[in-house]
């Protein structure tokens, strides 16, 4: 899968500028170009889309999204068990 930034935003449900800004502040950059000489998003951007969702409905912040992902490059289980933690702690 290879998309433009238009095709992205439309499949995950965003805006292009929405996407424009967490490239701009480094939480969601792509590494690939198409041909045409523009960014294109692959299944990897689309993975790490999804795990800046579930930050945004935890509550956390884009700066707490961006420090999460940059520094554990967190694995699908250990974002569930951080998810779960969250969630208790938000409970009490």
């Amino acid at each position: 899968m290879e998309e433009t930034i238009g095709q992205f935003a439309k499949r995950v449900g965003t805006t292009v500028r929405t996407l424009r800004y967490y490239d701009s502040i480094g939480l969601l950059q792509t590494k690939k170009r198409n041909t045409k000489g523009q960014k294109v998003y692959t299944h990897e951007e689309w993975e790490r889309y999804q795990q800046i969702l579930v930050c945004k409905h935890l509550g956390m912040s884009l700066e707490e999204t961006k420090n999460l992902l940059e520094d554990l490059h967190i694995s699908p289980q250990a974002m569930l068990q951080l998810q779960k933690r969250i969630l208790k702690q938000k409970k009490k």
